[in-house]
């Protein structure tokens, strides 16, 4: 049975639960024709196992050999669409890559435990003291990944904003 692509971004009437239109498309197929929230064609991904096959595919990535035909997901320059050299892609990750490694080893992760867990300390005291209604995402979701790459990274305190 065909269906027409449904328009992203899905209603969801419960933010602490998946949009019940996800749960249906999950449960139909693993692949689904969609429109973006800008109107372009694209495809979403439901199933663990074709993630995980898609994710480990080297033919995928975020440029594009044609940036002004590829399908947008937002209006954001930096996030909405395609990004970088389609020719250089993969050798330009695998230098990123080779730079930040280090700093994200296992090693690493375990000795800065202690200081994620201050951070998150923090943010949640803060979100505390700023009484109800809480902004969860705005106080703590986006704040703590930010603050603990630039302690990963050692962006001074000053130059973190």
């Amino acid at each position: 049975m065909s269906h027409a692509p449904v328009q992203l971004p899905y209603e969801q009437p419960d933010p602490m639960r998946p949009a019940p239109l996800l749960r249906e498309l999950q449960a139909r197929s693993p692949i689904h024709a969609i429109r973006t929230a800008v109107g372009d064609p694209g495809w979403q991904v439901t199933g663990y196992e074709e993630v995980r096959a898609l994710l480990d595919d080297d033919r995928l990535g975020r440029a594009h050999r044609e940036p002004d035909k590829a399908s947008r997901t937002g209006e954001s320059a930096m996030f909405g669409g395609p990004l970088g050299d389609f020719d250089t892609e993969q050798a330009d990750h695998r230098r990123m890559r080779s730079l930040l490694q280090p700093h994200f080893s296992p090693k690493r992760m375990r000795a800065l435990r202690a200081r994620v867990e201050t951070l998150t300390a923090g943010l949640l005291d803060e979100l505390a003291a700023g009484g109800p209604p809480a902004d969860l995402h705005a106080a703590l979701a986006l704040p703590l990944p930010i603050a603990v790459i630039c302690e990963l990274l050692g962006v001074p305190f000053e130059d973190r904003a």
